[in-house]
C-alpha cells in the first residue's frame, strides 16, 4: 500500500469502541461489550488470530481506481477488516479494560488485573522473542494467539513498545517485560 486508506469496515460509533491502540502496522480496540478487535498487518501474529489469504493483483492509479499500469496487491480482507479475537481464546466471562499495541505485539488488561498478550518483540536485528518462561526454560519466539503473560492480579495499566513492555501495578510499581 503506497498511501493511507480509509478503512470502511470500522464505524467507531456502531462498533462501540472504548479504547484504541496502534502498533507499528496494526491496531487493536476494546468494545463496550468486552470484545477485542484487531486489524491490519498480521506479520509475526500481531493480530492474535488467523488471517490466511492469497492475494490477487490489480492495476492502481494512486486514487483507488484502476488504469495507471501500477500493480498493487488487494488488501487481505481478514487483516484489513476489524475482527474480534474469538472469545474462547480467553477464560470465560473475561472483562477487558485496556488494549496496548507495540510494533509486532498486542496485549490486553483484564478487569481482574491480568495481562494477556500475543505476537512478538523485535528490534533492528529482527525478532528476539515474546516470552522466556522460568523455571522450565521454555522460550516462546512468536505467540500466535492470546496467552496469559502476567498472573498477578495487581496490574493497573500496560504499555508496549517495539522492544519492551511495561506494567504498572495498583501499588504504583512499574515492571518491565
Amino acid at each position: 500500500m503506497k498511501r493511507p486508506r480509509r478503512n470502511h469496515f470500522l464505524d467507531p460509533k456502531s462498533a462501540g469502541l472504548v479504547n484504541l491502540a496502534t502498533g507499528g502496522l496494526h491496531a487493536a480496540a476494546l468494545t463496550y461489550d468486552h470484545k477485542i478487535l484487531t486489524w491490519e498487518v498480521n506479520d509475526l501474529s500481531a493480530l492474535g488470530r488467523d488471517t490466511p489469504w492469497e492475494a490477487t493483483f490489480r492495476e492502481f492509479n494512486g486514487e483507488g481506481d484502476s488504469g495507471s499500469g501500477e500493480i498493487e496487491p488487494d488488501l487481505n480482507p481478514l487483516e484489513s477488516s476489524p475482527a474480534a479475537i474469538p472469545a474462547d481464546k480467553f477464560p470465560a466471562a473475561t472483562r477487558f479494560v485496556q488494549v496496548a499495541a507495540g510494533d509486532s505485539t498486542t496485549s490486553v488488561l483484564t478487569e481482574a488485573g491480568l495481562v494477556h498478550g500475543w505476537g512478538t518483540f523485535r528490534d533492528s536485528r529482527g525478532v528476539f522473542g515474546f516470552q522466556y518462561l522460568k523455571p522450565n526454560d521454555e522460550f516462546i519466539k512468536v505467540q500466535p494467539e492470546p496467552r496469559l503473560i502476567q498472573a498477578s492480579r495487581e496490574s493497573f495499566s500496560s504499555v508496549l513498545a517495539m522492544t519492551f513492555a511495561l506494567r504498572l501495578t495498583q501499588r504504583e510499581t512499574c515492571f518491565p517485560r
